[in-house]
């Protein structure tokens, strides 16, 4: 199977160049496009040199040998090559991209002649069932030709004008320009924007991307990125196969983007220029997003590689854990807290999400409450940002690797959950949750309880007490909405037996809306600066003056106290203190934790009040 290397004329590359590479879902092969209109089909396995017998290395040598092999690539391998098991050489031309669908079963490939061809692994011998092929799911979708991205190609363009595609791993909530409309704007706004044209983020598109997802089509999308000859990367709505479909163009190459990359979590994109030389790190804003630390990382004895509660099962868990467990009447919330900067409402503020979350642990109006919609939830085995910290504070579990990102339909949803599941609790009043004021959740289960202990669960008082130590389990009452039976469900806590590390401290989940694994800097400054505007802002009104622009005056006097923020935050940042920026400690840093300390540490340890 083996071929052997043409020889290289001066000026002229071999045809045998290799445009693309791509591992299995599986990992158990790889897939080369070369320039010889071929797919080149190996078996991912590593075989050390010393592992084999003498004449076996003596005769792998000898045939690299006879392949053009020079005798310093021959010594530098440690390694026996890949062997080939399939080719696909059906293509006319040069093999650009390829994709494999997620069982690793198939794969389809592109090529300069704007040929789409399907193929089986690891054979590599082409199939014609291109209709039963372009509905299954594809692990990526990185192939510039078939009916999912039709409507990337505009009208009279040629084959060879887009270079590169490539789509998000997750969906998104829906964003202005999948819409359409004269003016498509970004989302979320900037503050007092809006758009002239189509602007609402509603999803007036639903489509079912696979036979897999169901009947009823899942609420938001993914999103595709395009690089072409005109040095723009643009973004489109994926699947996009409707007529006239919107997007969003990005300028900046030089000349034509050769290659766009979303990252692993989708939260930025990478594009690199052709003649320009230049690799560009886009930020893809994915809003109502929000971050999950400290999930269960139990691995199984029989496979060490494999967790207990695998990631198709973790999904499920955190989807149905966010959506139903903790609710609240949203009128309610947004009746009572108010986002402020102002330091003196901050106990005020704590006492409001103090009786939401005691008005959800007990599951008042549960039945009458909506769940929360989540669009999509990814979970990453590794990397968690606060990872061997302590959580919340040394009286907690270290944070495991284990981490996910979820994301909902609307911001209101974040809200909720980032004040109702705790996060609250751990940085910004550790007494009001010493105290049991505020609470801290693990991970809950819905178990799913026979008829006999559902007849027991009615004659019971399922009501508990909130104790941090020792998570109890709960229940919850459903209502059908049409027979009007009442069903109680229990939702069971994840203890120490779903942990590597074992301990007697409970473990909470950290959730977070800003990323871990970046710099809070940004997020610190932004929000510290829109404070100073909101305290502006509350002493107009409170002076009764009108909410006009700022003058010269309260300009000056708006950039000094933004100043003096700033500084605040330049001093966390070369703090070596408790949850300071350089802190070494099992506490996690955190900019808000670090002023309350600062703030009682100037006012001799007393403090702004109970819980400010």
């Amino acid at each position: 199977l083996p071929r052997k290397a043409p020889p290289v004329v001066p000026g002229r590359l071999p045809s045998e160049q290799a445009f693309v590479l791509k591992f299995s879902p599986n990992g158990k092969y790889l897939a080369i496009g070369l320039g010889d209109n071929c797919v080149d089909v190996y078996k991912h396995a590593l075989i050390q040199l010393h592992d084999k017998p003498e004449r076996d290395l003596q005769r792998e040598q000898a045939k690299q040998k006879e392949l053009g092999f020079t005798d310093e690539e021959i010594e530098r391998q440690t390694t026996f090559p890949y062997k080939r098991v399939g080719c696909c050489n059906d293509h006319s031309s040069a093999v650009m991209h390829i994709d494999f669908d997620i069982d690793s079963a198939y794969i389809r490939s592109t090529s300069q002649s704007n040929e789409l061809l399907f193929a089986f692994i690891p054979s590599g011998k082409q199939t014609t069932a291109t209709q039963e092929l372009s509905m299954k799911q594809w692990f990526t979708d990185t192939c510039i030709l078939g009916w999912t991205v039709k409507s990337i190609w505009a009208k009279g363009s040629l084959g060879s004008d887009i270079n590169t595609i490539d789509r998000t791993h997750s969906k998104v909530p829906p964003w202005a320009a999948s819409h359409g409309g004269s003016d498509p704007a970004p989302y979320p706004y900037p503050d007092g924007f809006r758009p002239k044209g189509s602007y609402i983020p509603v999803d007036e598109f639903p489509t079912n991307n696979y036979p897999g997802e169901g009947t009823e089509s899942s609420w938001g999308h993914h999103v595709c990125a395009t690089g072409d000859d005109q040095g723009k990367v643009k973004l489109f709505r994926w699947p996009a196969f409707g007529f006239k479909q919107a997007y969003r163009c990005f300028v900046g190459h030089g000349s034509q983007v050769a290659m766009v990359r979303f990252s692993y979590d989708d939260d930025y994109l990478i594009s690199a220029g052709g003649a320009d030389m230049c690799l560009f790190q886009w930020r893809h804003v994915i809003p109502n997003k929000i971050y999950v630390q400290n999930l269960p990382d139990k691995r199984r004895a029989d496979d060490p590689s494999k967790y207990v509660i695998g990631n198709s099962e973790m999904k499920k868990l955190l989807r149905e854990y966010f959506a139903k467990l903790f609710k609240v009447d949203r009128t309610l919330r947004s009746n009572q807290i108010r986002r402020t900067g102002d330091m003196s409402k901050a106990a005020e503020r704590v006492e409001q999400i103090a009786q939401l979350q005691k008005s959800a642990w007990e599951g008042e109006n549960y039945t009458s409450l909506p769940d929360r919609n989540v669009v999509s939830v990814s979970i990453y085995n590794s990397g968690a940002g606060n990872e061997d910290n302590h959580y919340p504070g040394l009286e907690g579990s270290e944070i495991t690797a284990r981490w996910a990102a979820v994301v909902f339909c609307s911001k209101d949803e974040v809200d909720d959950v980032i004040d109702l599941y705790g996060h609250v609790a751990a940085v910004t009043a550790p007494d009001a949750f010493a105290d049991c004021k505020l609470r801290l959740f693990p991970l809950y289960r819905e178990l799913d309880d026979p008829p006999s202990k559902q007849r027991e669960l009615q004659s019971q008082d399922t009501a508990q007490e909130y104790d941090p130590g020792t998570p109890k389990m709960l229940c919850r009452t459903d209502r059908d909405i049409h027979t009007g039976k009442e069903t109680i469900t229990r939702w069971e806590p994840f203890g120490k037996s779903a942990y590597e590390v074992p301990t007697e401290k409970p473990h909470f989940l950290l959730i977070t809306d800003n990323d871990p694994n970046e710099s809070p800097v940004t997020t610190v400054f932004d929000k510290n600066m829109a404070k100073v505007e909101q305290e502006w802002r509350a002493r107009k009104r409170q002076m009764d003056e009108s909410d006009d622009a700022p003058t010269s005056d309260e300009i000056m006097d708006i950039y000094k106290a933004q100043t003096e923020e700033w500084q605040i935050i330049q001093e966390w940042l070369m703090s070596d203190e408790k949850y300071g920026a350089t802190y070494s400690g099992p506490e996690f840093m955190s900019f808000e934790a670090w002023s309350r300390e600062r703030d009682s540490n100037a006012k001799g340890g007393k403090g702004g009040g109970k819980y400010g």
